[in-house]
């Protein structure tokens, strides 16, 4: 189980300050959440986390263990990130676009037993056995989308990044999406980080919130019962509603546009 620390992070795009000053723990064996309005820095910060981009300046550790410390193919044992709109050929099929998740544990050898026998689970983690030797250009959208995802998981790493893995896809392939990934956490202890916008189904799913705005932490703790609503209104101008019972924990309903930000 692996548990990410962030310290004094700053993040510079074409001279514009994305990420300030910005610390934070992603804990282990958790499905950790970040949300926070169009343009707050949330895939920056995924990628800033997951080594793609370097900050200008601030930390970034690995189980205590600085990022620097880790060959690119280490760190990709230790972390897959799957990007928000990512592209391949058309003509890959599934099961190729899936083979590339397990580059960082092939040796001179190339691909052996275990690497066969990971693509054939991942595969069927997101329900695409039947497609396997599609094209990618046959396949639709929200299918595309779930290849990806299986990519990510052929990796078996400990740290799963996903930059908005929903998008795209239908209700039941997002439910499907978002049980899986609990499913992961709960039984093979992975630390799982997922940007998402669906406000409900992160209360419903994740354990840990952390809000972003305009580059800066605006809150992170376990998501439990006494969550304010307030802060749903400050950061994204809704009026929400969250309840709890024993057997469903926590649920929150969006009952509008709050009045200091509705027209």
């Amino acid at each position: 189980m692996v548990e990410i620390n962030a310290t004094d992070l700053n993040v510079f795009l074409d001279r514009n300050h994305i990420i300030k000053n910005l610390s934070l723990t992603i804990p282990a064996n958790q499905v950790t959440a970040i949300i926070g309005p169009n343009g707050s820095g949330k895939s920056t910060l995924l990628k800033t986390l997951s080594g793609l981009m370097k900050p200008h300046s601030g930390k970034i550790y690995i189980d205590k263990q600085s990022i620097d410390f880790y060959s690119r193919k280490q760190l990709a044992r230790k972390m897959s990130f799957l990007m928000q709109n990512p592209e391949a050929p058309g003509s890959m099929t599934v099961k190729e676009l899936v083979s590339f998740g397990r580059f960082s544990h092939q040796t001179w050898f190339g691909s052996n037993n275990t690497d066969h026998d990971q693509i054939q689970w991942a595969i069927k983690q997101v329900n695409l056995e039947d497609k396997s030797n599609h094209c990618l250009s046959k396949l639709s959208g929200g299918q595309q989308k779930r290849a990806w995802i299986a990519m990510a998981l052929a990796q078996n790493s400990d740290v799963l990044l996903l930059d908005e893995p929903t998008a795209f896809l239908d209700i039941r392939h997002q439910l499907e999406t978002l049980l899986l990934l609990r499913k992961l956490k709960r039984d093979l202890g992975k630390t799982i980080v997922v940007v998402l916008h669906d406000i409900p189904q992160v209360i419903q799913f994740a354990d840990y919130l952390i809000i972003i705005d305009q580059g800066k932490l605006i809150h992170q703790n376990p998501i439990q019962p006494n969550l304010d609503p307030q802060l749903f209104e400050k950061v994204f101008g809704i009026e929400v509603e969250l309840k709890h019972n024993q057997l469903q924990g926590t649920s929150l309903t969006i009952h509008g546009v709050a009045e200091t930000q509705g027209s």
